[in-house]
Parts: C-alpha cells; sequence; structure tokens
C-alpha cells in the first residue's frame, strides 16, 4: 500500500511539474495610436481655404487595423483602406465635425 501511495504521490508531482503556468495574456489587437491628415485641395498662401472645389482628401493611420469608419455631415463611409476623398457642398468657409473610428475583430477606437 505504501508503495502505490508513493506512486500516486510521485505521479501528482510529475502532472503538476509540467502543467503551463504561464498567465501572459497574447497581444492585444484592440486598434491603437488613431492619427488623422486632412488635405484641402488647393490650399496655398493666397488660398488659405482651398480653391472653392470643396474637396478634402483625408488620410488615416493607427496600429492593429482591418477597416475604418467615417462620420461626415451624417453620412457612414466604411474603408478597408486608410483614405477617403470627400466633396463639401455648402458655400462658404465652415467648420465641421468628422468621427474616425478604427476597427479590428470587433474592437475600436474613435
Amino acid at each position: 500500500m505504501f508503495r502505490l501511495n508513493l506512486l500516486i504521490i510521485s505521479f501528482l508531482i510529475t502532472l503538476q511539474s509540467c502543467s503551463n503556468s504561464d498567465t501572459n495574456d497574447p497581444e492585444s489587437s484592440t486598434p491603437s495610436n488613431l492619427t488623422i491628415i486632412s488635405e484641402i485641395i488647393g490650399q496655398s498662401n493666397e488660398n488659405p481655404h482651398g480653391n472653392g472645389s470643396g474637396i478634402v482628401n483625408f488620410t488615416f493611420h493607427a496600429n492593429n487595423v482591418s477597416s475604418y469608419k467615417i462620420l461626415i455631415e451624417g453620412q457612414l463611409f466604411e474603408q478597408s483602406n486608410n483614405t477617403l476623398s470627400y466633396i463639401f457642398t455648402q458655400e462658404g468657409t465652415h467648420s465641421y465635425s468628422i468621427i474616425v473610428s478604427a476597427y479590428n475583430a470587433g474592437e475600436f477606437i474613435s
């Protein structure tokens, strides 16, 4: 009986020593470091608000991103690349709110 108990205890110790106790979490796939660059077409020293065409090119950059969603003037654009060209049609010089969200596997940042 003593040998059987010793064998069982040895087996349990061996089993415990072989178990994985690594608790490191996998790398995060959450997007990060979102930046937005806008280029007003025709902008110059003489025309600081552009050439009047209303065209603005946007470029987005972020880490761990599979797609972007951009909200401009109530319109939602879904992009798998990191660029969008938009034409503002209201005459004059105006300020606009633009919301950009970067997505990856159901996680996002704005």
